[in-house]
């Protein structure tokens, strides 16, 4: 979650006469040297940028033909396309949906929409590897508000800051567990940052998602929440959440929610001190 490897962009210029090659073959409307360079020069622009929106992208001034025609180069990038391997190499860059943290690639996503950044639509770049229901939830446009602009998960590193959280705490009247991920402001983070970040949570609907998976999640750890507690009660149950959440951070990340999920059980007395019985519902933990 938050952060990919970016995927190889060497050979950008041959993938694009590849998606573009059929369609312009004798047409009157072949992409010209001039476009082709241009579209280059936009590319590196996009990089060099972070992938933020920006008017130039939409590509001013240029034929409407040939942005229609990059555009269409796209239908290459499906599995039957030309560009199959292409598509193949970007789904396996990422485990799990680097926008929710969890779901199984199944599309890959237009950072910024093919259909108003048309030039952008074969860039490897601008294709992050997502699970369909991220994919469907994103906005059909960028935010013009730059504190709503989503993170390009290849150009944009905020791994440096330790900055997604969990607050747990026990239902006082039910027992339930209850579950409240978040942003914190790391020291260092700009505020702009920080709201996108918090927009990111929203916009993907992690409140929601993130609390599901979380109960699937903390189903597996019966016997071992059990065993600890058997041993040395809350003092072993909040050391061994903490080795879980510093194991989940060398495995998935720092601001992975497991490893968030895991530093916040810890730090709830409540859980760690025999609530996490009850909470998680653990037979035979009783």
């Amino acid at each position: 979650m938050w952060k990919l490897s970016p995927p190889c962009i060497a050979e950008v210029q041959v993938e694009l006469n590849t998606a573009l090659g059929a369609e312009a073959d004798g047409h009157p409307n072949s992409p010209t040297k001039d476009e082709k360079e241009a579209l280059w020069k936009l590319y590196q622009e996009y990089e060099s940028g972070g992938g933020r929106p920006h008017d130039s992208y939409k590509g001013k001034g240029m034929r409407a033909e040939f942005l229609q025609l990059v555009h269409d180069g796209y239908k290459q990038v499906q599995d039957n396309g030309r560009l199959a391997t292409l598509r193949s190499a970007i789904k396996l860059g990422a485990s799990e949906c680097p926008y929710c943290g969890f779901g199984p690639i199944e599309d890959l996503d237009h950072h910024l929409q093919k259909a108003i950044y048309k030039l952008l639509s074969i860039f490897p770049l601008n294709l992050i590897p997502a699970c369909a229901t991220c994919n469907r939830g994103k906005p059909r446009a960028p935010d013009p508000n730059r504190s709503k602009h989503l993170l390009n998960v290849y150009l944009e590193d905020c791994t440096t800051h330790a900055f997604f959280v969990v607050r747990a705490s026990i239902d006082p009247m039910s027992g339930g567990l209850q579950l409240e991920f978040g942003i914190e402001k790391a020291a260092g983070m700009s505020q702009e940052l920080f709201d996108r970040l918090e927009h990111h949570l929203e916009i993907f609907d992690l409140q929601k998602r993130l609390l599901h998976q979380a109960n699937i999640y903390l189903g597996d750890f019966e016997v071992a929440l059990a065993d600890q507690f058997g041993s040395g009660g809350a003092a072993s149950i909040k050391d061994f959440l903490e080795r879980c959440s510093a194991a989940s951070a060398i495995r998935h990340g720092l601001n992975d929610w497991r490893t968030a999920l895991m530093r916040g059980l810890a730090q709830c007395q409540e859980f760690c001190a025999g609530g996490f019985i009850q909470a998680l519902g653990y037979p035979s933990a009783q």
